[in-house]
Parts: C-alpha cells; sequence; structure tokens
C-alpha cells in the first residue's frame, strides 16, 4: 500500500513520476545500489533534485508540497494534513494488518487457515480506529480534508485497499 499510496498522490496532484520497478519477491531491494537509496531495504523511494526521500507518507507531503500550481498551504493545513497522514500509519495501518495478514496473506502464503481468535481479538481496536473516521466524516463531510479529495483522502484510501 506504501507505493499505492504515492501513485495514488501523484495522480491526484497531475504529476507523472519516472517510475523503476523493484522486484520485492526478488530480493531487488537489497541490492547495494537500492540500499544506497534506502538503508531500510523499504519502498517507495522518491529521486528528487533535493536528494532520497524515503517514507510514503514524506514523498506523499513532498509531492503536494512541490507539484500544486495552487497558493502554497498554510502551516495549519500543512499540521492538519500531516496528523491524518501519520494516523494513517500509526493507527489504522496497524489496526487492519491482522486481517490482512490472517485473511489474505497467511492463507495464500503459508496455506495455513485464517485464526478466527486473532480476528476476534483484533476487531475492538479496529472498531475504535474505524469509529474515530466515521465520527470525523459525520462532522466534516465526505474528505479528510476541505471541501474536495486530497493528500490524505487518497493516503488513507491506499492503506484501506
Amino acid at each position: 500500500p506504501n507505493s499505492f499510496k504515492v501513485l495514488l498522490a501523484a495522480a491526484h496532484l497531475g504529476l507523472r513520476p519516472e517510475l523503476r520497478m523493484i522486484d520485492l519477491f526478488a530480493g531487488a531491494q537489497r541490492t547495494p545500489r537500492f540500499l544506497s537509496l534506502n538503508p531500510m531495504a523499504q519502498v517507495p523511494v522518491l529521486e528528487a533534485s533535493e536528494g532520497i526521500l524515503t517514507e510514503s507518507d514524506a514523498i506523499c507531503w513532498y509531492l503536494r508540497r512541490t507539484g500544486s500550481h495552487a497558493d502554497q498551504p498554510s502551516a495549519w493545513e500543512d499540521a492538519s494534513l500531516l496528523r491524518w497522514l501519520f494516523w494513517g500509519s500509526a493507527q489504522l495501518a496497524p489496526a487492519l494488518r491482522p486481517f490482512q495478514w490472517e485473511r489474505l496473506f497467511k492463507p495464500s502464503l503459508t496455506g495455513q487457515p485464517t485464526d478466527e481468535a486473532v480476528i476476534e481479538q483484533s476487531l475492538p481496536t479496529w472498531t475504535q480506529v474505524v469509529g474515530m473516521l466515521e465520527d470525523h466524516f459525520a462532522r466534516a463531510g465526505s474528505w479528510i480534508e476541505g471541501s474536495e479529495m486530497g493528500i490524505a483522502d487518497t493516503s488513507l484510501a491506499a492503506v484501506l485497499m
């Protein structure tokens, strides 16, 4: 989802970045070249004129700041966006992981069945996190920030996809 998050943000902003595919299953993220870009061996990585940027949410924020033809966001708008980007990574993604592993990846990668006890244990956290998101939409409307789709929406959508 992290690479997809950046692709969604770029598309939303009308950007067409040059893409380089990294075959994670073949271990391409562990080559000396890739490790020189990101020693954590994780995607995505943005090679910009200013330098190398890792972490999908930081890349999304950078694209928003540099790719927009509109007025630059205020400090408050930036902070509010960052809050949602951080929340997606720190709250939403971890709450979703047990479901992804148990229902999708574990059966297909290991052939083992879903452990329903893990699912049951994960439900309270998932309910709390999704409840926060639902409460926000009930107060704010259809989009995370403002009156139209933005980078926070694309970031959270990528996590949920």
